[in-house]
């Protein structure tokens, strides 16, 4: 028996699909990719990891991610799942345990036809999507930008309040005032102390080479 579908818009990033396979209707609600995975349920209820792998065009890692989401609000059935072996206890969103899949290749999943809930519209949580290489450089990037900016405005505060500061104080007391937010490297907030010595914030003692002064 295969599924029949309906979805409200699947060029969206969500959607919102008709469950027509079960006893009564059911409206889902989620993600484009999770919709392409279940859809190639119409054709038959069980498909394996090869196939929808080549349907979705989805790497291993983001497939796994998409079909967990799935099972485990028990849309789909995984191979060994007591539900596909016995549907006089069908498996629902309410008794589901979440287990992390193991799946190979030719691991098969089910299109779960004995599906109930008490809830006649559910979302199924949506996978976030693998960052690429460029977005997670990007992402440290933003980071470490933040933190060079906190860092500069933490030794503001601690040089206008202080006035005067050996190296080692300032560095002790910039640590305390991120505590809570990041431990950041001596390295870095030497750095930090230069950059604000450019901006004539700071300027070196002409008294000791390790002390600076808060230019007012």
């Amino acid at each position: 028996m295969s599924a029949s579908l309906s979805a409200s818009d699947p060029c969206c990033l969500s959607a919102e699909v008709k469950l027509c396979y079960t006893s009564r209707s059911y409206f889902v609600t989620l993600s484009t990719l999770q919709l392409c995975l279940l859809l190639a349920f119409s054709s038959s209820d069980t498909q394996n990891m090869l196939q929808l792998t080549e349907r979705s065009g989805l790497d291993e890692e983001e497939l796994v991610k998409q079909i967990q989401a799935l099972v485990d609000v028990a849309l789909l059935l995984a191979d060994g799942d007591v539900a596909a072996e016995a549907p006089a206890s069908p498996r629902t969103p309410e008794n589901a345990v979440a287990v992390p899949l193991q799946l190979t290749a030719h691991s098969e999943l089910h299109l779960n036809l004995e599906f109930a809930s008490k809830r006649t519209k559910f979302k199924v949580a949506m996978a976030a999507p693998k960052e690429t290489p460029q977005e997670t450089e990007r992402t440290r990037d933003n980071v470490e930008e933040d933190r060079k900016l906190y860092l500069q405005a933490a030794i503001v505060r601690v040089m206008k309040a202080r006035k005067v500061l050996r190296h080692q104080q300032l560095v002790q007391e910039v640590i305390e005032q991120c505590q809570g937010r990041f431990v950041p490297k001596v390295s870095a907030i030497k750095k930090c102390v230069e950059i604000l010595i450019d901006k004539q914030y700071l300027e070196r003692s002409t008294e000791a080479n390790d002390e600076y002064k808060y230019v007012a």
